[in-house]
Formats: structure tokens, sequence, C-alpha cells
């Protein structure tokens, strides 16, 4: 990767760091502000989220980019529902790199996604969601 396309990624992640890390207002006005469907979506998303981003991996692999792109729009949706702006906004360029096949754009986004989530995932642990309310939940 030269400089400029360094100089790229970097102007791409300030402009995402700039959105809400999480938005627990979006949330709220989603749900109604019910703390248990909150926690139902914030549940799920926490669990099923590291599949979505093995099969990107997997889908990365075989350079099956159209699939790369499905997973992106998923993990955009999800994202933006549990108030997760930074995540959403890196899985919408995730897509349209995907949708491109610019497999450096892929991967340097996709990295940054990965990197994200864990952070939310700490941050959820922390304030939102208990290790304990992870481990009996199920999501199919």
């Amino acid at each position: 990767m030269n400089n400029q396309e360094n100089s790229n990624y970097s102007e791409i992640f300030i402009k995402i760091e700039k959105l809400a890390f999480f938005d627990k207002n979006s949330m709220v006005d989603l749900t109604g502000d019910n703390k248990e469907l909150m926690l139902e979506l914030l549940k799920v998303y926490l669990c099923d989220t590291p599949s979505q981003i093995q099969h990107i991996e997997n889908y990365l692999q075989k350079k099956q980019f159209e699939n790369v792109s499905i997973k992106a729009h998923t993990l955009k949706g999800a994202s933006a529902m549990v108030g997760a702006m930074q995540l959403k906004e890196c899985a919408i360029l995730l897509e349209k790199a995907a949708d491109n096949e610019k497999m450096d754009d892929i991967v340097a986004l996709f990295d940054y996604f990965k990197n994200k989530f864990s952070s939310y995932r700490e941050y959820l642990l922390k304030t939102e969601v208990s290790a304990s309310d992870l481990e009996n939940f199920t999501y199919t």
C-alpha cells in the first residue's frame, strides 16, 4: 500500500471516528425505550456478529465479493439497530468496496471493522450487557 492509499484510509477513518461510538438514543427511539428489547438486540448483535465476521473472512479468501457485500449489508443494518454508528458507517463503506471488488479497500475496512467491533463489544460488556447475559444466550 502506498502513502496515498494510507492517506485516503486515514481520512476515511477520521470521518468514521467522528460518529457516535454508541448512540443509545437511537436504540431508545427504535425500541420505544423498551429495555428488555434493547438488551435482546444487543445480545443478538454480540453473539451473531462474530459469525458474520468469520463468513466475510471465508468469502475474502475465495474472493467472493458478492457474498462479502451481502454480509457487509447485514452488518450495516444490525449495527444501526444497536446504535453502533461507527460500525454502521464502516459496513456501508465495506459493502461499497466489495461491490466494486476493491480488495485493498475491503481488507483495510474489514480490519478496521473487526478492531472497532472488539472495542464495541468490550464497551457493551462493561456498560450495557453482562457476561452472564451472554453465557446462556442462544441465537438461531
